[in-house]
């Protein structure tokens, strides 16, 4: 857009405002990718999450008792939004699984 002659301009004006938008985004961005590395976050550290005895039973429970089958397949069954779960713990092992389910060791 340019200026007509007669009318003010302020193209300039709009173009510095929208520049210290988009630098305060950005640094808005930056302080929470940092803060995203702290450990006073309260997440759940794998090496201190202890895992007591639970059989595939409670875990169908659970898979049904969520609705995790609305996103997520196991043996075939569910539906396919989310990742098929069938052998993820194969795969990833207890700590991943803890790292990446808050809920997964309570």
């Amino acid at each position: 857009m340019s200026c007509k002659p007669g009318e003010p301009c302020e193209e300039g004006k709009k173009r510095r405002t929208a520049m210290g938008v988009l630098g305060l985004m950005a640094l808005i961005f930056v302080a929470l990718s940092f803060a995203s590395f702290l450990d006073s976050r309260g997440q759940v550290i794998p090496s201190e999450v202890a895992y007591t005895g639970h059989g595939a039973v409670d875990g169908k429970r659970r898979f049904q008792a969520y609705n995790c089958m609305g996103c997520h397949t196991i043996v075939g069954n569910g539906a396919y939004l989310g990742p098929d779960l069938t052998k993820l713990y194969a795969k990833v092992g207890p700590a991943w699984l803890e790292a990446f389910l808050p809920s997964a060791g309570s």
